[in-house]
């Protein structure tokens, strides 16, 4: 009796679950992007070329550069 009853619930239990999933997957997909759309103002440009110096003093010292 009982293996009966569950078995005829496993077979329409992938119906609901697939439901749920759905009604779960509308409202994260209304979510604005994580990533901005424009992209902000560049911050800290005068690092680069301080890491640059840094790098190519380094590779003279170690005799890569000439």
């Amino acid at each position: 009796m009982f293996n009966r009853w569950f078995s005829a619930r496993w077979a329409i239990a992938p119906h609901f679950v697939e439901q749920d999933q759905d009604a779960v997957a509308l409202p994260i997909m209304a979510f604005l992007p994580m990533a901005p759309v424009v992209p902000p103002d560049a911050q800290n440009d005068d690092a680069f070329p301080t890491l640059y110096e840094s790098v190519e003093r380094d590779l003279k010292a170690a005799g890569y550069l000439a």
